[in-house]
């Protein structure tokens, strides 16, 4: 998960230059979704702003992975310009933490009251934390904003990067464990 991964050729995407690369993903997409595409992830948000975008003639394309394995969805994330998460919820998973691992810039809902519960047990994590919060009434603005300043999209990036290497790396999860597992030793 590094931003200067080697992309196979069959996992280009071939898109003209100064296109913009939004990446939305759900796994077991039909299982998850009802038959208007309505499911956790925001995909019936996504798929129409894409459309409007568009017909606004911001040069914007979209890559919906929904069941690519695992491992090959990072090669399509690999060449987003942004990370598009769930709008719903209010926290994030997986997708958004290979995202910021790999530079990208996330935007995704952060429920307030959770962010206030979590900065109580770990302040730090919440202070840095670089996922752009939006929900569907905002999250026009959040990406058009995104889309004028590529600037601010590698800001964001680079702070992803940083907090995902810090916070989710698996040499962090190895020292988490380690303490929780000396812990419990010295609990016996």
């Amino acid at each position: 998960w590094k931003p200067d991964l080697d992309i196979p050729p069959k996992f280009r995407l071939n898109r003209p230059t100064g296109t913009i690369n939004l990446y939305h993903a759900v796994g077991n997409f039909d299982i998850r979704s009802d038959k208007d595409q309505r499911n956790i992830k925001s995909t019936h948000v996504y798929l129409p702003l894409v459309e409007r975008l568009k017909k606004e003639g911001y040069p914007v394309e979209l890559f919906f992975a929904k069941d690519v394995p695992n491992r090959d969805v990072r090669y399509y994330q690999a060449q987003a310009d942004i990370v598009l998460d769930m709008l719903s919820f209010g926290f994030f998973g997986a997708n958004a933490r290979e995202g910021m691992m790999l530079g990208k810039p996330v935007v995704c809902y952060l429920r307030p009251e959770w962010l206030r519960i979590m900065e109580r047990e770990i302040p730090e994590y919440v202070k840095e934390l670089p996922i752009i919060s939006a929900t569907p009434e905002t999250v026009y603005e959040v990406i058009t904003d995104l889309i004028k300043n590529p600037r601010k999209r590698a800001e964001i990036g680079k702070r992803g990067r940083a907090f995902a290497e810090k916070w989710h790396s698996s040499s962090a999860g190895a020292k988490r464990l380690d303490k929780i597992y000396c812990d419990l030793l010295k609990s016996k």
